[in-house]
């Protein structure tokens, strides 16, 4: 890595934290673990980096483990019979979650580098949402972060910036004023810097999607044209400024910029009341956004299906009665097999 500048460096360092992330939050896609070896080919300093943070974490986790034995060892001699074996199985089980908050800990100190070159250590906290679940986030700033159906952030401020890290999932920003710390938004494809205005940013294997409500905000991303192109080779592309009612979609290829009305904005952020609109949305995308609120895998049998248009108002979660709609409404046969698979085919 002698060719890689240390603000290159910082910036790797971030990804492949949050790579490391997502891959310890669950089971992932096979978009994602493409990406994933995509971004890995990247340069030498990618995979250097790579392995050098996971090897981090597998040493908090043997370091905490060693601390557990020794320390539950010593309780557990001073007690006898059932009260010794259950602090030790307590201390064993309960420092191994240890190594993965201060793993964390040191990610965003590797994400807060590349804007906080003289800052002191930031305040850091990591958030989640499960499946079908909608949670609201106030920030000591004044900021609101409302989390949507299985979403991940780790959060990072300091005196000289707000830092956000959306490991996966989809949330919106309602950022408070402060024009001595920018508000950023970081995924591993770009970001998004804010002063004080309404925002929403999804990820979604590999793409981007941001939805500006109020105010503007600056988009950045690193312009690769191939997987193979190393970071230290791709100049960031120009800052692009999106206003009120202005769409973002983009990922390493490609980006794309469109203007909504007031009618569309509001109903793409009706996931914050719970709530699902498609208006001759293609069927691929209305099971894509439904299967989002639910375990349950809805898949479309017949590839002629998946452009049909549909129409309706769903609460999110309720696959019921979207399945039900389906079938009533729009003829489609609905098939289930247990309580997690559906198929959807021509009646």
């Amino acid at each position: 890595m002698s060719d890689t500048s240390s603000t290159e460096i910082d910036l790797i360092e971030s990804e492949a934290c949050a790579w490391l992330a997502q891959i310890d939050g669950g089971p992932m896609s096979d978009g994602d673990r493409k990406a994933l070896q995509e971004w890995i080919g990247r340069s030498p300093s990618h995979k250097q980096i790579f392995e050098q943070m996971a090897r981090r974490f597998l040493q908090l986790s043997v370091a905490f483990d060693e601390d557990a034995d020794q320390s539950t060892s010593r309780v557990a001699a001073s007690r006898s019979g059932a009260g010794a074996a259950f602090l030790g199985g307590w201390g064993m089980r309960s420092w191994r979650h240890l190594a993965m908050p201060a793993f964390a800990i040191l990610c965003l100190l590797a994400v807060a580098r590349l804007y906080l070159p003289i800052s002191p250590a930031p305040i850091s906290q990591s958030y989640y949402s499960d499946i079908g679940q909608q949670r609201v986030i106030d920030l000591a700033d004044g900021s609101v972060i409302t989390l949507n159906t299985r979403t991940r952030i780790d959060v990072a401020y300091s005196d000289q910036a707000r830092i956000i890290q959306l490991i996966y999932g989809e949330a919106l920003f309602d950022v408070a004023k402060d024009p001595n710390r920018p508000f950023r938004v970081l995924t591993q494809m770009g970001g998004v810097k804010a002063v004080g205005t309404v925002f929403s940013v999804r990820v979604r294997e590999g793409d981007i999607e941001v939805l500006v409500e109020e105010g503007t905000v600056e988009l950045s991303a690193h312009d690769i044209e191939k997987p193979s192109d190393a970071i230290s080779d791709a100049q960031p592309r120009p800052g692009i400024i999106l206003s009120s009612g202005r769409r973002a979609a983009f990922n390493k290829n490609e980006q794309v910029i469109s203007v909504l009305d007031p009618q569309q904005l509001q109903q793409r952020l009706l996931w914050r009341q719970g709530q699902l609109v498609f208006d001759a949305d293609p069927l691929a995308r209305v099971i894509d956004e439904i299967s989002r609120y639910t375990p349950i895998k809805i898949v479309i049998s017949d590839p002629q299906l998946l452009d049909m248009p549909i129409s309706g108002h769903f609460k999110a979660g309720e696959v019921d009665a979207l399945l039900d709609a389906l079938e009533q409404g729009f003829g489609l046969r609905i098939e289930k097999y247990g309580q997690r698979l559906v198929y959807v085919s021509q009646a």
